[in-house]
């Protein structure tokens, strides 16, 4: 049996594409405070996507990279993120990054998967 996700890119640069081109994607809920809220967040993981292109497991200067695209983004489209925003943003991406987009989203609780696309 062939699951959903296995037709989905397997690395996260690709997403960005799509997102580009105002395809629907696949993430991650990872807030409950509102579509809003939830879109910053997933607007920063796309964008910290786009910046970082890939990241090393066992790099010990990913969290620096994180901050430092994070901080781009923010200054770039003046999202505003909170303490917390920002935090999962960057874990997002992060993770998204290191262990490929299929990968997480077959591995991530079903329960907060959700659909997003860029808003033009």
């Amino acid at each position: 049996m062939t699951d959903i996700f296995d037709e989905l890119p397997e690395n996260a640069i690709d997403i960005v594409k799509l997102w580009d081109d105002g395809e629907l994607i696949w993430s991650v809920k990872m807030s409950g405070m509102g579509p809003n809220y939830e879109y910053g967040i997933q607007k920063s993981m796309i964008e910290i996507i786009r910046r970082l292109k890939t990241l090393k497991k066992d790099d010990k200067n990913n969290g620096k990279k994180l901050d430092a695209a994070l901080s781009a983004v923010d200054k770039k489209f003046n999202i505003g993120h909170s303490g917390a925003s920002a935090s999962v943003s960057k874990d997002l991406a992060g993770k998204f990054l290191i262990h490929g987009y299929r990968k997480m989203l077959k591995t991530a609780p079903k329960s907060r998967l959700i659909q997003v696309k860029r808003m033009i």
